[in-house]
């Protein structure tokens, strides 16, 4: 698969890894959500944990102004938890 970063490829291989230790049931990518009936936005992962669980990853490089907007649509609207994790010199940072 092609991955939009380096990133994403790495936190995909995560995913590939937790799911074969039982962690997780399934991922799936660039799933859109909408928002608001004029705001959709395509998340990097949906995961869906072995506790039936389900949040959606974004991965990060930096914060821009219009993802900051996002996350505030995402926290009055979404229908799940969205986890965004930043891309750090040498390793992935989760926020939840």
């Amino acid at each position: 698969w092609r991955f939009d970063s380096k990133a994403e490829a790495d936190y995909a291989r995560g995913l590939d890894a937790r799911k074969d230790a039982g962690e997780i049931i399934f991922w799936l990518r660039q799933i859109p959500v909408d928002l608001t009936e004029d705001d959709r936005y395509r998340l990097d992962f949906l995961v869906v944990e072995s506790s039936g669980e389900l949040y959606g990853v974004d991965v990060k490089g930096m914060e821009t102004k219009s993802f900051k907007r996002v996350v505030r649509l995402w926290q009055r609207y979404a229908p799940f938890p969205l986890h965004v994790v930043y891309r750090l010199a040498f390793s992935l940072l989760v926020l939840r």
